[in-house]
């Protein structure tokens, strides 16, 4: 009688190993990420650091991100109503009424923000700006307007950031208003030149951007997990093309230099 052959035991160590791999990916945990559009956290090109950190932490972790773009005003609406997880960016501590609803990972990053014009004399008395001409991406004039005190029919939302940086160098606007790097970005990579800038507001060294979530039992269960996960990646290698052209010390008001300098 003809006996089985048993299999050696390396091969059954590596069927355990494939089960084990493939269960791993049918459990792993799907969060809900929605990144503002244009993104305020951005490399040369204009890519999103923030979703190139995200993808690091899917790497160590059992964590899958599925990444939605949106306005920021809709990002910030669906987290309110349980349609997203995760929001990138928020600027931290000071978006209003985001405490009824959000919390914060212990991760942030450092944020300036700049009014943008040809004409530098548009800086010295923006009450005179007519209503409609400081340009600003979409979904962010309601924030604005409270961060900055300008009254929110002077903003023009737009939905794209070339569409802004065009409507400035044709003078459609006075001004554009966002993160100062998003912008110089921009107009690097559109070869816009001769633009003056004003950090307005003042953010300090306590300005920084955040990431926001839902303030319920996931929401702050996927903080801690998020938290413990962000030391194991190399963050700041991701974001050293942000931090080349944050320029935190540069003058309150001056002349855009594309070459990183000013």
């Amino acid at each position: 009688m003809l006996m089985k052959k048993q299999m050696p035991i390396f091969v059954h160590f590596y069927i355990a190993l494939v089960v084990c791999c493939l269960n791993s990916n049918v459990y792993a945990e799907t969060v809900r990420v929605y990144v503002e559009t244009p993104s305020v956290l951005v490399d040369e090109e204009g890519r999103s650091l923030g979703i190139s950190v995200f993808k690091a932490m899917e790497k160590v972790s059992d964590l899958r991100f599925k990444f939605t773009r949106s306005t920021y005003s809709r990002a910030l609406l669906n987290l309110k109503k349980d349609k997203a997880d995760v929001v990138l960016h928020l600027p931290y501590g000071v978006e209003p009424g985001f405490d009824e609803y959000g919390i914060y990972l212990d991760w942030s990053v450092p944020v300036k923000a700049d009014l943008y014009a040809v004409d530098p004399k548009s800086f010295k008395n923006l009450s005179e700006i007519g209503d409609k001409q400081i340009g600003i991406p979409r979904g962010n004039a309601k924030f604005a307007s409270k961060l900055t005190g300008i009254p929110q029919e002077k903003f023009y939302e737009v939905d794209t950031m070339n569409s802004l940086i065009k409507m400035l160098a044709a003078k459609r606007v006075d001004l554009i208003w966002f993160d100062r790097v998003a912008v110089r970005q921009a107009l690097k990579q559109y070869n816009v030149s001769n633009i003056y800038y004003y950090e307005y507001p003042k953010l300090g060294k306590q300005g920084s951007i955040g990431v926001g979530l839902q303030n319920t039992e996931r929401g702050r269960r996927l903080k801690k997990v998020i938290d413990e996960l962000i030391p194991l990646i190399d963050v700041d290698t991701i974001l050293a093309p942000y931090y080349k052209h944050l320029q935190p010390d540069l003058p309150a008001t001056g002349k855009v230099n594309l070459g990183g300098a000013g």
